[in-house]
C-alpha cells in the first residue's frame, strides 16, 4: 500500500528512484540487557552466514539486531537463530 505513495514521492526529486522486492522478510531479535552483551550483532550475523542466508538491509540499535532475508532462507534463518541465542 505504501509503495505507491512512495514511488510518487521519489518522482517528484531528482535522481531518486525506488525499487521494491516481495520475496524478503525481516527478521529481529530484541531484548532488554542486549546492550550490556557485546557481539550479539556479531553473532546474529554469523549464524544467518554460516546457516548460509543472505542479510540484506542491515539495522542494529543497542536493544535491537534486525535485516531482511530472501523469502526462501526465512527458515533457516529462524533456526540458526534460535539455535545460536538458545530459544
Amino acid at each position: 500500500q505504501a509503495l505507491p505513495i512512495v514511488r510518487g514521492l521519489a518522482e517528484s526529486a531528482e535522481g531518486c528512484t525506488v525499487s521494491a522486492r516481495e520475496d524478503i522478510v525481516k527478521i529481529a531479535i530484541e531484548g532488554p540487557g542486549m546492550e550490556h552483551q557485546p557481539g550479539v550483532a556479531g553473532r546474529f550475523y554469523a549464524a544467518l552466514s554460516d546457516a548460509n542466508v543472505e542479510a540484506l538491509a542491515v539495522t542494529t540499535s543497542e536493544t535491537k539486531v534486525s535485516c531482511c532475508v530472501p523469502q526462501v532462507g526465512r527458515r533457516a534463518a529462524v533456526e540458526a537463530l534460535m539455535k545460536e541465542f538458545k530459544l
